[in-house]
């Protein structure tokens, strides 16, 4: 989570089938790096991918539809959500399952014809999903960390942060 959100470099197929354990050694040798990603990353005062990603994950997790609908958005082609895209958000966010609510809402947005990009949907949110499901730590865990790694980045970005509060509580 800290390369993901602090250095922007994600490798979402992190599991134990690509890494070689040399117990005598006690080394771990990380192997297949071909799903590995990277997202920008600028300066405090600018926003990047990073921010992108947690505001889209702060608005899942609080099922917020108007803010998922701007940050999947962001994630994407970018511009003003389509009119189909509010109904089958609606219906992506019904879900209880976490797992098939995320997945909901990724169709919702290719869908309306606003895919989320692959670096995302297939790469950070898929990878995500995945240590979700690994069990290294707790679920309940994993969502703390989670939320600390996106509160640090928002507070490291609080120039954007503060000025897309602004905008979007002005319209």
């Amino acid at each position: 989570l800290g390369l993901l959100f602090r250095q922007g470099w994600f490798d979402p197929d992190r599991h134990y089938g690509n890494q070689l354990i040399d117990p005598d050694k006690k080394i771990i040798y990380p192997i297949d790096f071909g799903q590995a990603m990277t997202l920008s990353k600028k300066p405090f005062w600018s926003s990047d991918d990073r921010l992108e990603l947690a505001r889209f994950l702060r608005a899942l997790a609080s099922s917020d539809a108007k803010s998922l609908s701007r940050a999947g958005m962001a994630l994407g082609q970018g511009g003003n959500p389509p009119a189909s895209l509010a109904p089958l958000l609606a219906k992506a966010l019904s879900e209880k399952e976490l797992s098939s609510r995320i997945i909901a809402v990724i169709n919702a947005f290719a869908d309306a014809d606003a895919p989320i990009d692959g670096r995302f949907s297939f790469g950070a949110i898929k990878g995500l999903m995945t240590l979700y499901g690994e069990g290294y730590v707790s679920q309940e865990r994993f969502k703390a960390l989670l939320a600390e790694e996106i509160a640090s980045l928002t507070l490291r970005k609080a120039i954007p942060t503060l000025l897309q509060k602004i905008r979007y509580e002005t319209f």
